[in-house]
């Protein structure tokens, strides 16, 4: 099994220093993994994060575009749906090797899923983006801020 690199390497990278270390691993943790590991809980995986993180994303975008006085709904949903597209996630967490940090199983390394974008990148993504959410939003502050504000620094947005 390959390790994943540590907490404060991502905590550098994505330049967001977590108080509750468990959310961040489970957003590094592959469901796969922990069926390898015979600790099959769905609850200790990036799954449910990846759904809030899709969530935060849509919502990020739509109030992002908002600001950038696109007013109707129509180009709202339209621009928004360009950028939070499964290929954009992905290749934002293929850019910055986000897959280094994560606990994958056995059969995704044999696959190379970590190296070769497939769609798993996406829930990488997104679960690191439920995971700064739920963190900040526990520590009573802004998610949708902290989320955008670490989107912008990593530059999703160009």
């Amino acid at each position: 099994m390959t390790e994943a690199e540590p907490i404060q390497k991502l905590e550098d990278l994505i330049g967001y220093k977590f108080k509750d270390n468990d959310v961040l691993e489970k957003a590094r943790t592959r469901i796969a993994f922990l069926n390898d590991q015979q600790k099959m809980d769905e609850e200790k995986s990036m799954g449910p994060l990846a759904t809030v993180g899709d969530a935060v994303l849509s919502c990020v975008v739509a109030c992002k575009l908002y600001n950038e006085k696109n007013r109707t709904k129509q180009k709202i949903t339209e621009l928004r749906s360009k950028e939070v597209r499964r290929e954009r996630t992905r290749d934002f967490a293929e850019k910055h090797k986000l897959g280094q940090f994560v606990w994958w199983g056995k059969g995704e390394e044999k696959l190379d899923v970590k190296t070769k974008g497939t769609k798993a990148y996406d829930a990488v993504t997104e679960a690191l983006i439920g995971a700064v959410f739920l963190d900040a939003q526990n520590r009573r502050m802004n998610g949708i801020k902290k989320v955008e504000e670490m989107l912008d620094r990593m530059k999703f947005f160009d």
